[in-house]
């Protein structure tokens, strides 16, 4: 058993590497998992549809992101070569990437053989793997048509899926349309502003490659700090709006979105005042910076989301327990940050109100007689 245990794991190790889940499964798949969340939350879906549903739209999006990844890297080759970057498909023959790519395409679909999210889902999901692919290969190589790159890349990765798993959600739970239509509209804007401030920072932290291999990216063809001046002045700024209607529209049936929202506000706002002691800055220069407000729409809201399921009906539970464990790593590290800058934060406030100067303006106010005392 334990020499099976450790072939699955290598495995699975080694599947991780080729499809780059590093770059997609701890910061795409949570928020877009949420979503799938609140579909069934709004119309109370029993566990029997629900557990079928999450599995279906988890393999599906597993399976469009990795054939992302892999179809991006197929075509990134040679430039990656002039860039001096590695490229897992560079070792592999056209029979391994097609054969790669057809299987990832395929698995996509599988859900279809056990629950029925509807014609209107597949085309949208067709449409998701259709977005990754001229956006990598030539002629149309959108990934090199500046504004349109970043465009198509927003899209793919997260107002697509987005717009996909409500589709099969509205589906499988036959809710209505019109009720629906608001989270939709707010929910898929919203995640399209994330995935454009999210690939121009992917572009703005890989533009000297970019320039190195010739590679006309929006990028490589602008002045950094105009990007950032728009990134930060305008599209950060339409997020976090759209971000704001998404939990005023869910809030009559997952109030604890909001609340936690908030708190999460006021815990951002302590943390870069009191500990980091830095700017807020929504376009971090350093790859290892923190990406506001990552830890929100990829630990807390899927975890407060699956948590108000498992209350609405405690078989649910199972899906909690499903998503603290696959998104274990990052639960963690947040966790411990959480927990590291409130003990700081607690312990910087105890010392102000015990300082000197607060013990001075004590003192005067006591009675001369105990301040005698005192002195």
């Amino acid at each position: 058993m334990g020499y099976m245990m450790g072939m699955i794991k290598m495995w699975l190790s080694k599947a991780s590497r080729v499809v780059r889940a590093g770059n997609w499964w701890l910061y795409k798949i949570p928020p877009l998992l949420s979503i799938a969340y609140l579909g069934l939350l709004k119309e109370e879906a029993p566990p029997e549809i629900g557990l079928l549903a999450i599995l279906g739209v988890l393999i599906s999006l597993i399976s469009v992101a990795a054939y992302g990844h892999i179809i991006n890297d197929v075509f990134d080759i040679d430039e990656d070569r002039r860039a001096g970057k590695p490229n897992i498909m560079a070792d592999r023959n056209k029979f391994e990437r097609g054969f790669l790519s057809l299987t990832l395409l395929l698995t996509g679909f599988t859900p279809w053989l056990w629950i029925d999210f509807g014609p209107g889902a597949a085309a949208v999901l067709a449409a998701n793997y259709l977005l990754p692919t001229i956006y990598s290969i030539p002629p149309v190589r959108l990934k090199e048509r500046g504004v349109w790159g970043i465009i198509s890349d927003a899209s793919g990765a997260h107002a697509v899926p987005t717009l996909f798993i409500f589709i099969a959600m509205i589906t499988v739970t036959s809710a209505s349309i019109d009720e629906s239509f608001p989270l939709v509209v707010t929910a898929t804007s919203w995640a399209f502003f994330v995935g454009l401030r999210g690939i121009l920072l992917h572009q703005l932290w890989d533009r000297a490659n970019d320039m190195r291999a010739g590679a006309e990216t929006l990028a490589a063809r602008l002045n950094p700090l105009e990007i950032r001046r728009f990134a930060v002045g305008v599209i950060f700024p339409i997020e976090m709006l759209a971000f704001g209607a998404v939990i005023w529209v869910i809030s009559p049936f997952a109030p604890w979105a909001l609340y936690t929202v908030v708190l999460y506000a006021i815990y951002d706002l302590l943390k870069y005042k009191f500990i980091l002691k830095i700017p807020f800055d929504p376009l971090p220069i350093s790859t290892s910076a923190y990406f506001p407000p990552h830890g929100l729409y990829v630990v807390w809201i899927p975890i407060v989301l699956t948590a108000s399921l498992a209350a609405q009906d405690p078989r649910y539970l199972l899906v909690l327990i499903l998503q603290v464990s696959l998104f274990f790593k990052d639960v963690k590290a947040r966790g411990r940050e959480a927990t590291s800058i409130l003990k700081k934060i607690s312990k910087q406030q105890i010392g102000n109100l015990f300082n000197w100067q607060v013990f001075g303006q004590l003192v005067k106010k006591l009675p001369k007689g105990i301040r005698d005392k005192i002195a």
